[in-house]
């Protein structure tokens, strides 16, 4: 029987992380052992206590790291733990998150699945930096390939982990560049350069969202304006009193025009970075050329002086 694993990070939000689990307890967790990994802070005993509270029927763990590690290295850390454990499928949530009541049936239905050319499952369609989610009811078990990622919900099977997210969780993004045209950071945004340099890579992401974004306030990546933009009032699948069947859309000209042209504005919003990346490195390709040339003319005269 394969090992599933829900893996949590938080840090100095008890309040964010309880409606975080007031929602996950909702989930079938039979076979689910939850690992919550908190960064050191003054609030520590309040995490303990809300666990404790909303987690004593289950098989859970809560661990403290000795210092400090960070956004990026505190999940990287974590994940590295718990697929070393012999874990098969991970849920990885952040503890501003709320989930829908079925995302561990989902996983379950992720991990039977031929994961060849897939990225992971993302709980919610869309992708770092945008404001542009997609969540539509009427479509609430199918789902999409794209070339787009985030980090707020991932479901990720063990080969996932070591072949694609390990290698490119701390590096620099290469290949794009925001469309604001600064340069970006951050596992996410590592991990979302890699899937738009993979031409035969895609993630799986719900046409209903599965997850929403509640923490605006005392985030590291997100404020409150981006937050309102983003995600008030998105829609998440809150339940059915008739089974939902999953399956992956296998033609997005299928679908109704709303989602099937959001899908098309994904693909530009893409393009568009990735020619970003492309001119700032044509730009700064030529800097160089014509500090070359200075340099070269300034040595020119050094020598003919001596």
């Amino acid at each position: 029987m394969p090992l599933k694993a829900i893996a949590i990070t938080a840090y100095n939000r008890p309040q964010y992380f309880e409606k975080l689990l007031q929602s996950l307890v909702r989930n079938d967790l039979t076979g689910w052992s939850i690992h919550i990994q908190l960064e050191p802070s003054s609030k520590i005993p309040l995490f303990f206590e809300i666990a404790e509270r909303l987690l004593k029927p289950h098989d859970y763990f809560v661990g403290v790291n000795p210092r400090q590690l960070g956004v990026a290295l505190n999940p990287y850390s974590m994940l590295e733990k718990v697929f070393a454990s012999g874990t098969d499928c991970c849920i990885y949530l952040e503890e501003d998150l709320l989930v829908s009541p079925d995302i561990t049936r989902l996983a379950n239905w992720y991990l039977q699945q031929d994961h060849e050319n897939i990225l992971a499952l993302n709980l919610i369609a869309g992708g770092c930096g945008s404001t542009g989610f997609v969540s539509n009811a009427g479509e609430p078990g199918l789902l999409v390939k794209t070339k787009m990622i985030n980090s707020l919900g991932l479901v990720l099977v063990r080969v996932q982990w070591e072949n694609f997210f390990r290698p490119n969780w701390l590096r620099p993004p290469e290949f794009l560049i925001a469309p604001q045209g600064h340069h970006v950071a951050g596992w996410d945004w590592a991990i979302y350069d890699y899937l738009l340099h993979e031409p035969s890579l895609y993630a799986l992401q719900p046409i209903f969202s599965r997850a929403n974004h509640i923490g605006g306030e005392e985030a590291t990546n997100v404020d409150p304006h981006f937050q309102r933009k983003a995600f008030e009032g998105l829609p998440i699948f809150g339940g059915s009193e008739e089974e939902i069947h999953y399956s992956v859309c296998r033609d997005p000209f299928d679908l109704p025009y709303p989602i099937r042209s959001h899908l098309n504005l994904w693909e530009e919003h893409n393009d568009a970075m990735v020619n970003l990346k492309k001119t700032n490195r044509k730009l700064r390709s030529g800097r160089l050329i014509q500090w070359d040339r200075v340099l070269e003319h300034l040595i020119k005269r050094v020598f003919r002086r001596q």
